[in-house]
């Protein structure tokens, strides 16, 4: 999907807008690892917060690229100073993967 950052997901009674959501990755052997980053993330509705990130990973990258191209995938709440300590917006994820993706395929 094109416009994935874009789009807002209603799921299981939160209201996940992109704009919000934050990440951050990195590459560890080759492989991609990655921690998305929720305003509302609690442990107690871990499961809502992971099933919705799917969904919002399955637009921005696709289904197979979620699958088979990262390796780590961890849910987190936003800490109050996102862009402090690196973090960068949900918007900047297919960038990121596709720069990732180009290297290994140049390396």
């Amino acid at each position: 999907m094109n416009d994935y950052a874009k789009f807002n997901l209603e799921y299981s009674g939160k209201d996940l807008d992109p704009s919000k959501i934050w990440i951050y990755s990195r590459i560890e052997e080759g492989y991609f690892d990655l921690i998305v980053y929720h305003p509302e993330y609690s442990e107690e509705e871990r499961e809502i917060f992971v099933s919705a990130s799917y969904i919002l990973l399955d637009m921005a990258l696709g289904e197979f690229y979620v699958v088979r191209g990262i390796r780590y995938i961890d849910h987190q709440r936003v800490p109050e100073n996102p862009i402090e300590i690196g973090l960068k917006p949900f918007s900047e994820l297919r960038a990121i993967f596709d720069a990732y993706k180009n290297g290994r395929k140049n390396g």
